[in-house]
């Protein structure tokens, strides 16, 4: 029977809270881990050059061709394909080694690579990309140097300056759908930051409002302008989300997961979640390709 959904910590030896790794050597020393969905507690930058040809990310495939930057905020449920072997670099860090002021954290949250409303960022890494592959050859080169001067603050420059050009690149596809700036998006940014932080707890539209210093209508028309939803729809997507990543990366039975999302009562949940999916919890595991583990035979 399937565990729960694995958490991976940043590695504690990697003080920095940096680090950019070798995909193919990690994936090879890890494929077991790496093919099972998990999330993490950092942000990954998966640069995917061949041998993999899907990435799966919250029940979305992404295809690797020819190469791909894949932006995956931390807390997402994500695993690679099982193949014989991966190419390419990771870049992945932690809140803490980027936000080294408020300007910092707030760039971090509202950049289009890891806060796209629509869908997770894919970059294709054409032969225009030219200052993109400088500043990543440079933060590569950065990071094998730690003993260099300044050398925490020079990567996180060159990490600013990537995610930068990068937001530039995206805006730039066609495939990209751009969003209004403003204090409706700010409001619809910060709203979504604290539901991630508090959605098993606080299902109220009241309760985030009076976060943000605003009223519910104020965050009602901030919603609607950007995502085109209440912000009642926005919670109940969100704790639907995290039910499916539950229900079919997890072997938690139905009742277990209706109380850690917050549900005083498992029927409260079965309703919740066949208004919002359309199937009960169960019918939904059984249609994702859930399977439980045979019990155990009492037989002699």
């Amino acid at each position: 029977m399937k565990p729960a959904i694995h958490r991976y910590a940043f590695k504690e030896e990697a003080k920095t809270g940096f680090e950019i790794i070798d995909l193919g050597a990690v994936y090879a020393r890890h494929k077991a881990r790496m093919t099972v969905p998990h999330r993490t507690d950092f942000f990954h930058i998966l640069l995917l050059k061949g041998g993999i040809s899907k990435h799966i990310v919250d029940f979305q495939a992404f295809e690797i061709q020819p190469v791909v930057l894949l932006f995956i905020n931390k807390d997402a449920v994500h695993a690679f394909e099982n193949v014989e072997q991966v190419e390419g670099k990771g870049i992945v860090f932690l809140d803490s080694f980027f936000c080294s002021s408020e300007q910092d954290a707030q760039f971090l949250h509202n950049c289009a690579c890891f806060n796209n409303f629509r869908a997770m960022s894919r970059l294709n890494v054409t032969e225009d990309c030219t200052d993109l592959k400088t500043v990543f050859a440079l933060m590569d080169e950065a990071f094998q140097k730690p003993d260099e001067q300044h050398h925490i603050p020079y990567l996180r420059n060159l990490l600013h300056n990537f995610l930068i050009l990068s937001e530039r690149i995206l805006r730039q596809q066609s495939d990209f759908q751009s969003l209004p700036v403003g204090m409706d998006m700010d409001y619809s940014t910060a709203f979504r930051n604290l539901l991630n932080m508090h959605f098993a707890v606080e299902k109220s539209v009241g309760f985030y409002a009076t976060q943000l210093n605003i009223t519910e209508n104020r965050l009602y028309h901030a919603t609607q302008h950007i995502l085109g939803k209440s912000p009642k729809q926005v919670i109940n997507d969100r704790l639907v989300l995290e039910a499916k990543r539950l229900l079919v990366n997890s072997a938690k039975p139905v009742k277990e997961i209706s109380f850690e999302l917050g549900f005083g009562e498992p029927t409260n949940f079965n309703q919740f979640f066949k208004k919002n999916a359309g199937l009960t919890p169960g019918e939904w595991r059984t249609a994702n390709g859930w399977n439980p583990a045979p019990k155990a035979s009492s037989a002699p």
